[in-house]
């Protein structure tokens, strides 16, 4: 499976790839124009950033990548590009955490996460048809 991501910025194509090589791989691609520019090879779950210079216009400047999950999904991949600091666009929406937020969620554990923020954020939806029969069972007591 490959995913693609294009943005037009300064007159330059920006494409951004997700391809999926077996069950557990990704590689991660940045290009510029049709150049690829930059490669990341994941394999265990992290979500990767990009880092690599290009010239818009003669000035040389930073492009930054995010992967990461979409807000408010389980599996559905969401791209940040950014120039010199400066969000550009994609998808808005992403669920990027930086350095401190990612260390303080570390620190508090699987069980700490899978309660305050899985359960919170995803188990929700799912429990709302179960609290319905609930509610329905009693009323009919």
């Amino acid at each position: 499976m490959i995913k693609n991501w294009d943005i037009y910025c300064q007159g330059h194509q920006i494409r951004t790839k997700a391809i999926m090589k077996g069950r557990s791989q990704i590689i991660y691609e940045l290009q510029v124009d049709g150049v690829a520019l930059k490669h990341a090879k994941v394999t265990d779950g992290y979500w990767p950033t990009i880092h690599a210079n290009y010239y818009f216009s003669n000035i040389e400047k930073e492009i930054e990548v995010r992967f990461a999950t979409k807000i408010g999904t389980i599996l559905d991949l969401g791209c940040q590009i950014f120039i010199d600091g400066e969000y550009i666009g994609i998808d808005r929406h992403t669920e990027y955490p930086t350095l401190q937020e990612a260390s303080k969620k570390i620190e508090k554990g699987f069980l700490s996460y899978f309660f305050l923020v899985g359960l919170l954020r995803y188990g929700f939806i799912f429990s709302i048809p179960f609290v319905i029969q609930f509610i329905q069972s009693q009323n009919m007591k």
